[in-house]
């Protein structure tokens, strides 16, 4: 969702923000988005052809509420406990991230 929030965006694009997901954890959970009206999957008819998903509106409207999540997380998930990120972001950048995709996977 922290992804989608940047605007639409492709499928390796979310599953380069989120550490260790598999293909298949990633499509179920971006199913279960789509069937909740909180993502929208556009399929861009060129070759090859490209798959894109965004936000609806209620997806957008959960803004605040990750947000708050996300601050909760940095006040009360111990850095120990999150596996450190293999990516070329800045250390605190990388594990806040992390952090919040432990929390993500938990759900």
């Amino acid at each position: 969702m922290r992804t989608l929030l940047e605007g639409r965006t492709r499928y390796a694009s979310i599953k380069a923000a989120i550490p260790d997901i598999t293909d298949r954890m990633l499509s179920e959970r971006l199913r279960s988005l789509e069937v909740e009206d909180l993502v929208l999957r556009s399929v861009v008819p060129e070759t090859p052809v490209r798959v894109e998903y965004e936000l609806t509106k209620k997806g957008r409207e959960l803004q605040d509420a990750l947000r708050e999540i996300g601050n909760w997380a940095e006040r009360w998930i111990p850095l120990e406990d999150v596996a450190p990120s293999h990516s070329s972001d800045p250390p605190s950048k990388a594990l806040r991230g992390n952090r919040r995709a432990k929390i993500a996977s938990n759900n």
